[in-house]
């Protein structure tokens, strides 16, 4: 549990150059979420959605504390920030499940990397707009708890 924290601590920093849904999609995860896991399951237990002046604040923050000429994502904007954190009640299957998957596809959010290692589980999204990357979405579960970080606004990936 601890090196999931570590892995979701560090995606979130290097990744605050992002973004993520819009309010209707937000309420549309939270109910994909508890579909998927059931709601006997899932119980959330945390929640901290950040927008506005402090998101703006953070990129910035970001862009000076962070981010290095070596890195690969660089901040356009920052609008919003979501962390919410759910302890499962009930022991979930080993893989995030395939119906969140197929929502998530279906509502345009591409699956860029996939982490399967020792029971941990991490899938990042993105979604692209008309003026490039405008959204991420982090998903990462354990045996014990599902954490899910979004960012919107507007961020670029450099050359690799």
């Amino acid at each position: 549990m601890k090196r999931l924290h570590s892995v979701v601590m560090f995606l979130a920093l290097m990744m605050l150059a992002s973004n993520a849904a819009t309010a209707g999609e937000k309420q549309d995860l939270e109910t994909w979420l508890t579909e998927a896991y059931g709601k006997e399951t899932l119980h959330r237990t945390a929640n901290m959605q950040m927008g506005g002046a402090l998101a703006s604040w953070l990129a910035q923050f970001g862009k000076g504390s962070y981010m290095r000429d070596e890195d690969v994502v660089e901040i356009l904007e920052l609008r919003h920030i979501g962390i919410r954190v759910y302890e499962f009640r009930k022991t979930p299957a080993r893989r995030i499940p395939s119906s969140i998957r197929r929502k998530l596809a279906q509502h345009q959010w591409e699956l860029v990397m996939n982490i399967l290692d020792s029971g941990d589980n991490v899938h990042i999204y993105v979604r692209a707009g008309k003026n490039g990357l405008t959204g991420l979405l982090l998903l990462a579960q354990d045996a014990d708890e599902l954490v899910c970080i979004t960012m919107n606004g507007r961020f670029r990936l450099k050359s690799l």
